[in-house]
């Protein structure tokens, strides 16, 4: 037995006595079941060396983890920020004055920039202005510090106007204790700017403000930028395991910064979960510690006073993390946290925005933030006492910029900005009313102008980083093409280099043609797909920030060995006929029909379009009507790959967290397959069944039918990060217990049991067999010898190879049709029987 032991390794009591996983021959599993790994379940693709699956951007975001109605709370999306904010960049100061406020590569020699500054430091108010805002910075309230910053930055663009960089005239202004109206939360930045015409017809006056923010109060789609203050500068972002920038020329400081890092580095996590430094120091040319970028000069005294009050404050950042880890702090929260809501807001409730820019002032100090959909980008900070030019600078900045560089897309006119009366009560209480008679011109491919009319918004997407997609319902009027048919309009951001829905739904077009030509007619497949009219792209223009910043970060070098690609993005406006939500079925028979459709048809484009979906959830299952009969339809191919094409795309994670097949949501995840998507249809059964009810008062046709029941269980899929989902969801799967406890049906879907418990064993064998395989393999030819000799007859045997493409045959599409074929004791209507395929492979 010593033996043995030692040849089975992590094997449990419960492995060594042959216990299974619940079976479809056993509809009652046992508990006795195999030991977990505290890691997950191995890995049991034989390739995993060779497409080490990349998360970037495009999903690894607050937009790419969970879809959110209109109806949103603080709560549903800060896990996600968290998990944007872990891949920030932080960047020189100078880096962000010239590529994002477009200031001259040279700008402290430019003859312009220094006549203008020169200009506002001779100026005897705007002396005394700094002079009281630092005295303000001594007391214990950071209110006292909005007004006197606003009116600094306010004269100093009075005297700015006269030169020739100008843009639309701004203005800042005091916005707390008043939350920005125009979205379900209530987010109170301290100081906003304003187009000066938006501020004047809004009828506020300075003197009301200063004390307690405007009395006729501004809504999302108004601002321009956003300020948030704090009192000590250790607050600020010191760039700690942010992905750096390197400074030019500071290459032995780099590698200095590296070795140090090394040295310093302890088992202590810090907010972001990265390892943290057990004390503080500094490194050559960085006097400030960590995050001040070297070769920036200052007064040698205030340099060291500046080192030593960053040493002394270190319990300040303490505080902070423990913030971060969420411990309870009424009075102050992590100011990353504040200013990144502040920005999801911006890029998600504001209209069309390209981008956010903001700041964190921290006292004398002053950091400049940007996001947009592909970054989160952190400046050095900028010490306003001893380096005025670069605040001054910064200002010029603003001030120089248009609306589009300001991040207002234009695609659609933007009244806001311009008249306060535009922005009435009924947008600020009822966000879906945004852009609701505006026009919108599109273009089809020979040039035909397209005007669509807007209505309310359907569904919207919160989040930085991601496609932040928007659904409007829209009207073609006087269009004949679509006479008679209901529209919608979907504007996403997407990467410039993924292929749009419509050229998907071509390909499939055509393969059902090809397929339609041998005989059998597969033309059904139309019924259960989008109808894609018209998609365009608006690309970013070649001066936007956009453009800059992917040509600033394709040249730069990064400290520590680092990278970032910085995606580049395009504004994707589609035009499609409008489906309706799943969750808007009356009888369960009829959602029964429709996710059975959507199984036959997500096989059906594997087989033929040879396309993988990847990002199965409730909110991509919806229905439609056709000859009076709904069908269902799997929508939005956003986020699909050609499954024979292994290109960038096909090898990141992406869909919806709750809804993640349990491979996906590892650290590491394997490159997405079929198999990922049918445990995704599971998902949405299991989250569909065991959460909700179906109303007894009917909603009109078309609207949502379903009771949410927050007794049951699951509910906590949805607020954990990927690796935590991650055990979750293999502890359901493989801690096997009363099958009634595990997957309760509300009554209203009762019927769906059996469907719920074949196919949760199904995949439950799957994951045991791949278990059982990957122990084989580790252990060697003893190990298996006498693991075989000690497990049941009934367990099948081990053989040389696994095909994990279906979890050693248990997930596969016929045997998901076999169980979903039927109905409570009534057959489904079939379109695709794998018996009768002729084509794939089953």
């Amino acid at each position: 037995m010593v033996v043995a032991a030692f040849f089975l390794g992590a094997m449990s009591v419960s492995d060594l006595t042959g216990a299974r996983s619940p079976s479809l021959d056993d509809p009652n599993p046992s508990s006795n079941v195999p030991f977990t790994p505290k890691n997950g379940a191995p890995s049991t693709s034989a390739n995993d060396d060779e497409t080490n699956p990349k998360t970037t951007p495009y999903n690894f975001g607050a937009a790419s983890h969970r879809a959110f109605h209109m109806k949103y709370e603080r709560k549903d999306y800060d896990n996600f920020i968290r998990e944007d904010l872990e891949s920030r960049v932080f960047i020189p100061s100078d880096d962000f004055l010239r590529v994002i406020l477009h200031l001259p590569r040279d700008w402290r020699q430019d003859s312009t920039i220094s006549a203008l500054i020169k200009k506002v430091k001779a100026d005897e108010q705007w002396k005394a202005l700094w002079d009281d805002y630092k005295a303000e910075c001594k007391t214990t309230d950071e209110t006292n510090l909005y007004h006197p910053h606003n009116s600094l930055c306010n004269r100093a663009l009075a005297l700015i106007k006269d030169g020739t960089r100008s843009g639309p005239d701004i203005g800042f202004y005091r916005q707390d204790p008043q939350p920005v109206k125009g979205s379900n939360v209530d987010l109170k930045p301290d100081a906003i700017t304003l187009l000066l015409s938006l501020f004047n017809s809004s009828q506020n006056n300075i003197e009301d403000i200063k004390t307690g923010g405007p009395k006729n109060n501004i809504g999302w789609p108004q601002l321009l930028q956003w300020l948030e203050f704090k009192l000590s500068f250790t607050t600020l972002d010191n760039g700690r395991y942010a992905t750096r920038v390197l400074t030019a020329g500071k290459f032995l400081c780099s590698l200095m910064y590296i070795i140090l890092l090394t040295r310093y580095l302890s088992d202590k996590k810090d907010p972001m979960g990265k390892p943290s430094r057990q004390k503080p120091y500094m490194l050559p040319g960085d006097p400030e510690g960590v995050g001040v970028v070297a070769g920036q000069k200052r007064k040698s005294d205030k340099q060291d006073a500046a080192a030593r009050s960053r040493m002394q404050e270190e319990a300040e950042s303490e505080r902070l993390r423990e913030i971060w880890k969420g411990k309870d702090d009424k009075n102050k929260e992590d100011p990353r946290l504040q200013c990144a809501r502040y920005a999801m807001e911006v890029l998600s409730s504001a209209g069309f925005r390209t981008h956010s820019i903001g700041a964190l002032i921290g006292g004398t100090h002053l950091q400049m933030l940007y996001y947009d959909r592909s970054s989160i980008i952190v400046s050095q900070e900028i010490d306003m006492d001893n380096d005025p030019d670069s605040f001054i600078a910064m200002l010029i900045g603003l001030h120089g910029l248009t609306l589009e560089k300001h991040g207002i897309h234009s695609i659609i006119e933007d009244p806001f900005l311009s008249d306060y009366g535009e922005y009435t009560k009924e947008h600020q209480d009822d966000t879906a009313t945004l852009f609701e008679g505006r026009k919108l011109t599109l273009k089809k491919s020979d040039g035909t102008p397209v005007v669509l009319t807007l209505g309310k918004i359907i569904f919207r997407q919160p989040g930085i980083i991601g496609r932040d997609t928007c659904v409007v319902e829209a009207t073609a009027e006087g269009y004949e093409e679509w006479k008679g048919m209901e529209t919608i309009v979907k504007i996403s951001w997407q990467a410039k280099s993924r292929p749009s829905e419509k050229d998907f739904m071509n390909d499939v077009k055509t393969a059902v043609d090809k397929m339609s030509k041998d005989g059998a007619s597969h033309h059904w497949v139309a019924d259960h797909l989008p109808n894609i009219l018209l998609s365009q792209d608006f690309e970013m223009a070649e001066d936007s920030p956009q453009a800059r910043l992917k040509e600033y970060f394709d040249a730069v070098s990064y400290a520590d060995g680092g990278s970032f690609n910085y995606e580049e993005r395009v504004c994707r406006v589609m035009v499609q006929e409008r489906l309706y939500s799943i969750t808007s079925l009356r009888e369960p028979r009829q959602y029964a029909q429709g996710i059975f459709d959507i199984l036959q048809v997500h096989k059906w484009v594997y087989d033929h379009a040879k396309i993988i979906h990847r990002d199965i959830s409730m909110t991509n299952l919806m229905w439609r009507k056709r000859n009076g009969v709904i069908c269902g339809v799997l929508n939005d191919f956003d986020l699909s790959s050609y499954r024979d094409r292994e290109s960038a795309s096909a090898l990141r994670r992406t869909g919806t967290g709750p809804y993640y097949a349990c491979d996906l949501l590892k650290e590491d995840p394997p490159v997405h397959i079929y198999r990922h998507d049918v445990e995704s249809i599971f998902n949405v059964l299991v989250l569909l069944c065991c959460r909700y009810e179906i109303q007894a008062t009917p909603a009109p046709e078309g609207k949502d039918q379903l009771v949410h029941v927050p007794a049951l269980p699951f509910e906590s899929w949805y607020d954990m990060s990927y690796l935590q989902l991650h055990d979750k969801k293999f502890k359901f799967f493989i801690m096997a217990q009363d099958p009634d406890k595990l997957l309760p049906a509300s009554i209203s879907f009762s019927d769906f049991k059996p469907w719920l418990m074949f196919c949760y064993s199904l995949i439950s064998e799957g994951l045991f067999a791949a278990i059982r395989y990957e122990r084989n393999q580790s252990n060697g030819p003893i190990a298996r010898t006498l693991f075989s000799s000690i497990t049941s007859n009934s367990e099948p045997a081990f053989s040389e190879k696994f095909d994990d493409a279906t979890l050693g045959g248990f997930v596969d599409y016929p045997r998901f049709f076999k169980v979903m074929c039927k109905f409570a004791g009534q057959d489904l209507t079939v379109k695709y029987n794998p018996n009768e395929n002729p084509y794939g492979p089953f």
